[in-house]
């Protein structure tokens, strides 16, 4: 594992996003998942998809545990009578380990797992129905990322299949809304006393470097954080995809981020294998 997703690990850990299905908190957000895609479900880009079919192949993209992967296929399987294949693609080997246990007792079939770096090369191109992006994945990756990140997708999937990602507005409720803050404490309880503070800016990314820090446990990570707004998260999806709807949840600022149809007209693997000179300097 390189020292990049070492700290990935550790910042996890630090900021205890609630992840494991086995706890409260993670089978909540779980619970909560499945009931965003009992309403996306509906959309008539679904419709046309599963038209005819049997069987799904789904892939969860930086899929983490497998909470929005488990809660698609449920749904599918559940309320739409179909079979499902899930393979789930992430860095974080502790993460996988927990995927697979998740995905046997809700769904009762074997997940595929994949430790792979989504910026880079996979060799599965037109395997999948549908792709997730999904637990507001999207501020891990720069803007010069998520090209990578989408055409990667894009590769993923079949000629008629759909891209989904949970996103919201972040311009709006970090800077509008809260206000931009230098320091913020994102966790306090008898372990835990979390803050997170700003260290600077990279302008050649456009990310945000944050450093998280528990007090208790005497734990220290760097993070660096790009804030996507609504329309560019979605405006550079649609340069991949045919079409892009936007299917908004209890705020118009958020909600679900569909894309149907991968565009071919990009050299993917020649995009996946450059480095642009601008970001020639940066780790």
């Amino acid at each position: 594992m390189s020292n990049e997703f070492k700290l990935l690990e550790r910042l996890y850990k630090v900021l205890s996003w609630p992840e494991d299905p086995s706890t409260k908190e993670g089978y909540n957000r779980f619970i909560e998942s499945v009931n965003v895609f009992k309403k996306v479900v509906k959309h008539e880009w679904f419709n046309e998809l599963i038209k005819g079919k049997s069987k799904v192949d789904i892939v969860d993209v930086c899929g983490g545990t497998g909470i929005g992967g488990v809660a698609l296929s449920k749904v599918l399987k559940d309320d739409l009578g179909l079979d499902i294949s899930l393979t789930i693609i992430d860095v974080r080997e502790s993460a996988l380990s927990k995927a697979k246990e998740f995905i046997k007792r809700m769904l009762g079939i074997e997940a595929k797992t994949i430790m792979h770096d989504i910026r880079k090369e996979l060799n599965l191109r037109n395997s999948f129905d549908i792709a997730l992006l999904w637990g507001y994945t999207t501020p891990h990756f720069s803007p010069w990322d998520m090209v990578k990140v989408l055409a990667n997708i894009a590769n993923l999937l079949r000629s008629n299949g759909l891209y989904l990602c949970d996103e919201v507005d972040r311009v709006h409720t970090i800077f509008t809304i809260m206000g931009y803050k230098e320091v913020l404490v994102e966790k306090v309880d008898s372990n835990k006393l979390v803050l997170t503070i700003h260290k600077g800016r990279e302008f050649k990314t456009g990310c945000m470097i944050r450093a998280a820090i528990d007090l208790l446990n005497r734990e220290y990570v760097e993070m660096k954080t790009y804030f996507w707004d609504l329309a560019s998260s979605a405006t550079l999806t649609w340069m991949f995809f045919n079409d892009v709807d936007f299917i908004p949840l209890e705020r118009p600022y958020r909600g679900v981020i569909l894309a149907k149809q991968p565009r071919r007209i990009i050299n993917i693997n020649e995009l996946l294998r450059c480095k642009p000179r601008m970001l020639a300097e940066l780790k």
